[in-house]
């Protein structure tokens, strides 16, 4: 029956553009729908096991033999304690050679006076 070949059609294609109309105001919905992400763990005080584990880590190339920083690192590594002003020098340092790193990575870097 040539009647009941168009009825199936008709049902296919109703059936393909409703699941077209369908997957669309999916994404449209999801567009709309307010996106929430994570904040990035970024420590914001340079700790005297973060400064160390930093020339340990990522930042060994830094340590050049023999260096005040070298003796500060190897302190550090044998957990011998650290008076205030070489945990000062240690964390100073630390922060001079992310800088530099990043610098030397492309990354946009201003100083504090400049930011004002």
């Amino acid at each position: 029956m040539p009647g009941e070949a168009e009825l199936i059609m008709f049902a296919i294609r109703s059936a393909i553009k409703l699941g077209q109309q369908s997957r669309a105001a999916y994404v449209d919905a999801t567009r709309r729908r307010e996106l929430v992400l994570p904040l990035p763990n970024f420590p914001t005080a340079i700790t005297v096991d973060s400064a160390g584990g930093y020339f340990v880590g990522e930042g060994a190339r830094h340590v050049r033999r023999p260096s005040r920083l070298a003796d500060l690192v190897d302190a550090w590594k044998a957990r011998r304690p650290l008076a205030a002003a070489d945990v000062e020098e240690l964390r100073v340092v630390r922060c001079e050679c992310f800088v530099r790193d990043l610098t030397e990575a492309g990354a946009p870097t201003r100083r504090a006076e400049e930011r004002s």
